[in-house]
C-alpha cells in the first residue's frame, strides 16, 4: 500500500513538473506575462470608457508593435476590435482599438489618428 502511494506521489509530482515546464514554454514563446497584462490592461480601459461596461465584447485581440520615433525599441500594444451597447441600449458595431495598461485609443476617440497608425502597428491583415 505504501509503495503504491509512493508511486502515485511520484507520478503526480512528475505531472506537475511537466505542466509547469509547459506553462513556462508557452509563456516565454508568446511574449510572456507582459503581453497578457498589456491585453488585459487594454480591455480594462475599453470597459472603463464604455457606456455599458458589462456589455463589451472583444474579437480578434492580439499584440502589435507601436514604432517609436525616438529610436527606442517598439512598444508592444494590444490591437483588436470591440463592440458595446450605446446610450440607446443597442450594440453599435465592432470598432478598432489600440491600447495597453492604463490607456486606450478607439476609433471613436482617436478617429483618423488611430487609422494612420493601425496598419504599421497592428497590421492590415486583421481588419
Amino acid at each position: 500500500m505504501l509503495r503504491a502511494l509512493g508511486i502515485l506521489a511520484l507520478v503526480c509530482a512528475l505531472g506537475f513538473i511537466g505542466l509547469l515546464a509547459l506553462g513556462l514554454f508557452i509563456s516565454s514563446s508568446s511574449g510572456g506575462n507582459g503581453d497578457y497584462l498589456t491585453i488585459e490592461g487594454a480591455k480594462d480601459e475599453v470597459r472603463r470608457i464604455a457606456k455599458d461596461p458589462e456589455s463589451v465584447e472583444f474579437r480578434d485581440v492580439w499584440i502589435g508593435e507601436l514604432q517609436s520615433t525616438k529610436g527606442k525599441q517598439p512598444k508592444r500594444v494590444a490591437c483588436g476590435h470591440f463592440n458595446a451597447r450605446n446610450s440607446y441600449g443597442a450594440y453599435s458595431g465592432f470598432q478598432k482599438f489600440i491600447g495597453g495598461e492604463g490607456w486606450v485609443v478607439t476609433q471613436e476617440s482617436g478617429g483618423d489618428s488611430l487609422e494612420s497608425i493601425w496598419g504599421e502597428t497592428c497590421g492590415y491583415s486583421r481588419g
